[in-house]
C-alpha cells in the first residue's frame, strides 16, 4: 500500500486569489509559479527519502549567521531591534525590512507562546501575548544574508507543530482570503499565512516532539512590485520520508546490539543499534538531537550478538570465549544519518542510518517471520 503525498505548485501570484493548494492535506511542498526544475527534484528527493533541511540547502555556503538565544518573551523586542539594525546593512529596502521584522515578531510569538507543551498541553497558548512567560526550552535565533535572500531562522525545542496541523492552519486561512481569523489555544491562526506571503520561501523543518526550526527568506533585491507578481515557495521537512509503502527492497532485523558511534570523526557517544538491514539501520542515542544532523557522517563499532566458542590455549586446555556473530571486518559500520528524531515503532529517540555500502551479513536470518513488519531506510 502507497500513502500519497502532494507536491503543488501555486497557479496563481500572491497578489490574486486562486486555487487554493493546502485543501489537499497531504501537500508538503507548495512550488513558485517559476520554481526550475532543481527544486522540484529537490522537494520529491525531500517527500521521498525524508530529511530535514540544512541551511546549506537554503543559503550560500559562506554565508555568516548572527546567532541568538533566549528564553524569555521580554526578549522578543530587543531582538526585533536587532534585526532591524541588521536590515539596513543589507540591500532591503525599507518595505521589505519591515515585512521581514513582521515576520520575525510572528516567529518569535509562535515560539515562545505556542510551542512549550507539557503532558501534551500547551503552556501559554492561552496567555495573552503581552503577558510574561518564561521557557524551559531555548529559542534560537539566526539573522542571515548571502547572494540573494535576507533570512530569519527562529528554532524551539519543543517539536510539537505537527505537518497536518500546519497545512490545517493555512488551509483555514486561506480559505478565509485573509480576513480575520480567530487565534484558537495553540493554534498561529492569520500568522502563518501572513509569513507565507511575505516571504520568496519558507522552510519548516518539523522533528516531532524535538524541534520546530523554520527558514523564512525573501529576496532582497526584489522590489515590491515584481515580488507581489510572484508566488511564495513552501517547505515541509520531517527527518523521515513522506511515503509508506510495504514494497520494501530490505527487511528490517530486530537486533539489541551496544555500539560506540564516533561521529565526523570526533565525537564518541555509547548507544544502542535497535533493527539493522543490510542497508542501513536504527540507532537508539539519548538527547539525540543535541549531538547528530542529518548528513553526518557516523561510525558504529559493534559489540553485536555474543555467541559461545572453545578455543584451544599454547596448551591445548579449552577455554570458553563470547564471539560476536556478525561477519563484518572488525565489527565496523560506517554510514550518513538520514533522519534524527522518534522511532515510532522503537518508541524512543534516535536516528537513521545509511550504510556506504551493503552489508548482506545483516540480513534477517528468517525472511518470512511475522514479528516484525519490514521496513527501509
Amino acid at each position: 500500500m502507497l500513502q500519497s503525498v502532494v507536491i503543488k505548485r501555486w497557479t496563481t501570484p500572491r497578489s490574486r486569489d486562486g486555487e487554493n493548494p493546502f485543501s489537499d492535506h497531504r501537500v508538503r511542498h507548495v512550488l513558485a509559479i517559476d520554481a526550475a526544475p532543481q527544486e522540484v527534484n529537490w522537494a520529491v528527493e525531500k517527500v521521498t527519502r525524508g530529511g530535514l533541511a540544512g541551511l546549506n540547502e537554503a543559503l550560500d555556503n559562506s554565508v555568516k549567521i548572527i546567532w541568538h538565544r533566549i528564553f524569555d518573551s521580554n526578549d522578543k523586542a530587543g531582538l526585533l531591534a536587532a534585526f532591524q539594525r541588521f536590515a539596513e546593512q543589507t540591500p532591503c529596502d525599507p518595505r521589505t525590512t519591515t515585512s521581514m521584522v513582521n515576520v520575525l515578531d510572528e516567529l518569535l510569538t509562535n515560539a515562545v507562546y505556542n510551542a512549550p507543551l507539557q503532558d501534551g498541553v500547551r503552556l501559554f497558548a492561552s496567555r495573552s501575548r503581552t503577558e510574561h512567560v518564561t521557557s524551559e526550552r531555548p529559542v534560537t535565533v539566526g539573522f542571515a544574508v548571502d547572494s540573494t535572500y535576507v533570512a530569519v531562522i527562529v528554532k524551539d525545542e519543543y517539536g510539537s507543530l505537527s505537518p497536518e496541523e500546519l497545512i490545517s492552519n493555512l488551509d483555514r486561512c486561506y480559505k478565509a482570503r485573509l480576513r480575520q481569523v480567530q487565534y484558537k489555544s495553540g493554534g498561529a491562526g492569520l500568522g502563518l499565512f501572513m509569513i507565507l506571503q511575505n516571504a520568496s520561501r519558507v522552510i519548516f523543518n518539523l522533528n516531532q516532539n524535538v524541534s520546530t526550526e523554520v527558514i523564512v527568506l525573501r529576496k532582497h533585491s526584489e522590489r515590491h512590485g515584481r515580488f507581489m507578481h510572484t508566488s511564495p515557495t513552501l517547505n515541509i521537512c520531517t527527518p523521515y520520508s513522506a511515503v509508506l509503502t510495504d514494497l520494501r527492497k530490505y527487511e528490517r532485523r530486530s537486533v539489541s546490539w551496544a555500539a560506540l558511534c564516533r561521529v565526523d570523526e570526533r565525537l564518541s557517544l555509547v548507544g544502542a543499534v535497535l533493527d539493522v538491514s543490510r542497508h542501513g539501520a536504527f540507532i537508539r542515542l539519548d538527547d539525540v538531537a543535541r549531538f547528530l544532523n542529518t548528513s553526518q557522517k557516523i561510525e558504529l563499532s559493534l559489540i553485536g550478538e555474543l555467541k559461545p566458542t572453545f578455543v584451544s590455549d599454547r596448551f591445548g586446555n579449552k577455554l570458553l570465549v563470547w564471539r560476536s556473530g556478525l561477519e563484518i571486518p572488525g565489527n565496523v559500520l560506517r554510514g550518513t544519518v538520514r533522519w534524527v528524531g522518534k522511532s515510532q515503532g522503537h518508541e524512543c529517540d534516535g536516528a537513521g542510518l545509511e550504510f556506504e555500502k551493503e552489508h548482506p551479513a545483516l540480513e534477517s536470518p528468517n525472511k518470512d517471520s511475522d514479528n516484525d513488519e519490514p521496513e527501509t531506510f
